[in-house]
């Protein structure tokens, strides 16, 4: 049994809206991507990035021991990172969503540190093959209740040199 994905998004598909008019009870989403901090605001953000399939999050790393989002100016807007916002309608609390994340090492040893909110969920080294899938389960809030998940890049050391590209997130309802 194949399984279709509640909604996807990527670089060349940066929002979505699911809603099907002819099925108006049926569950949809609304979703967004959007990248700030680090080399992705120098390589002139999501509007010039969003004609290539990945977006690199490179050169600023936060530190592997930071697992905390404190501070949105800090954590958020002057490190690397990529947001992925949606809604579910028409779900309830007994679905749970699971987000595979789709990452590629680009150089460095660069983690991949995964938020849900401020609540850090957990953290990948990624490998040097071709790309790596992550997921991620949660349960779902409810019916209308935004949900926002944060891919944020981390290292061990003081270098800056780590990078790597995000290519895109698949959501399934469940």
């Amino acid at each position: 049994m194949s399984l279709a994905p509640f909604f996807s998004l990527s670089p060349l598909n940066p929002s979505t809206n699911t809603y099907d008019a002819a099925n108006p009870n049926n569950p949809y989403a609304v979703a967004y991507l959007s990248t700030f901090g680090g080399y992705t605001v120098s390589w002139a953000g999501l509007a010039a990035q969003h004609r290539n399939d990945q977006i690199l999050l490179a050169y600023d790393p936060a530190p592997q021991t930071d697992q905390s989002i404190d501070n949105f100016v800090d954590d958020i807007y002057r490190r690397c990172v990529a947001q992925v916002g949606f809604v579910g309608r028409n779900v309830s609390t007994v679905n749970q969503y699971l987000l595979v994340f789709r990452l590629a090492r680009q150089f460095g040893s660069p983690i991949a540190q995964f938020f849900v909110g401020t609540q850090f969920v957990r953290a990948e080294a990624l490998t040097a093959s071709p790309y790596d899938d992550i997921a991620i389960l949660l349960d779902t809030p409810g019916d209308n209740v935004w949900v926002n998940t944060w891919v944020r890049l981390a290292a061990s050391g003081t270098s800056y040199y780590h990078g790597f590209f995000f290519k895109g997130v698949d959501c399934y309802l469940l």
